[in-house]
C-alpha cells in the first residue's frame, strides 16, 4: 500500500511539474515525454480537453495523491492483515494510469498539435463544469480526510498512541448515512475530475 503512495506521490508532482511548465511558462517539455505517451496510449490520439482543464485536473491528482501520501505515512493505523496480491498491483496501475490518462490526451505539447485546444492556461477557459467538477471534489477531498481520521480515532487515544488494532464500526459523518464514506468520496473526486475534463 505505501508503495502505490509512493508512485502517486512521485508521478503526480512529476505530471503536475510538466503541465505547469508546458501551460503556465511556456517551457517546452522534454520530446521523450510525448513519446513515452504515445508508448503507452494511442500515437495518433487527439486532444480530449483544454490546458486549463488538464492543469486543473493534475493539480487535483497532486493534491489527492499528497493527500494519501500523509495520510499513508503519518496518520493511518494499519493491522497486521495482509492484501491479495491483484489488489496490489492494481493499486500501481491506478495511480500510473489516472495521471498519464490526464497527459495523454492534453494539448500540446503532451498530444499533436491541435486547433481545438490552444496550448497555455486561460483564465477565460474557466467553465461551469470545471468549477462544479472543482467544488465537488474539494468536499469529496475534505470528507474523505475526515472518515480517514474518524478509522485512525478507533484506534488510537487522545494522546494519539494506538491503543489497539482491533476492527470497530466507526460513527459519526458520513459513516452515519454509508458504510464507506472513504471510498465513496474516493469515487466522487474521480467523477468530479471527469466532470472538469469534460468539454462536450
Amino acid at each position: 500500500w505505501v508503495c502505490w503512495v509512493c508512485l502517486g506521490f512521485g508521478w503526480s508532482t512529476l505530471g503536475f511539474v510538466l503541465v505547469i511548465l508546458a501551460f503556465v511558462f511556456k517551457v517546452s517539455v522534454p520530446e521523450f515525454i510525448r513519446y513515452f505517451l504515445d508508448m503507452i496510449a494511442l500515437k495518433n490520439r487527439r486532444t480530449s480537453y483544454n490546458a486549463t482543464a488538464a492543469t486543473v485536473a493534475m493539480f487535483c491528482m497532486l493534491i489527492q495523491c499528497w493527500k494519501r501520501f500523509y495520510e499513508t505515512h503519518y496518520l493511518s493505523v494499519f493491522s497486521n492483515s495482509k492484501i491479495n496480491i491483484s489488489h496490489y498491483a492494481i493499486g500501481y496501475i491506478h495511480y500510473f494510469g489516472c495521471i498519464a490518462a490526464i497527459l495523454a490526451e492534453a494539448p500540446s505539447p503532451f498530444t499533436s498539435l491541435s486547433v481545438d485546444h490552444l496550448s497555455y492556461f486561460l483564465i477565460n477557459d474557466i467553465n461551469i463544469r470545471l468549477i462544479i467538477g472543482v467544488i465537488i471534489f474539494l468536499w469529496a477531498f475534505q470528507q474523505q480526510y475526515l472518515a480517514n481520521v474518524n478509522l485512525v480515532n478507533l484506534r488510537t487515544n487522545k494522546e494519539g498512541k494506538v491503543i489497539t488494532y482491533e476492527h470497530k464500526i466507526p460513527t459519526g459523518g458520513l459513516f452515519d448515512k454509508i458504510s464507506c464514506p472513504h471510498l465513496f468520496c474516493e469515487m466522487l473526486m474521480y467523477m468530479a475530475i471527469y466532470i472538469s475534463i469534460s468539454q462536450n
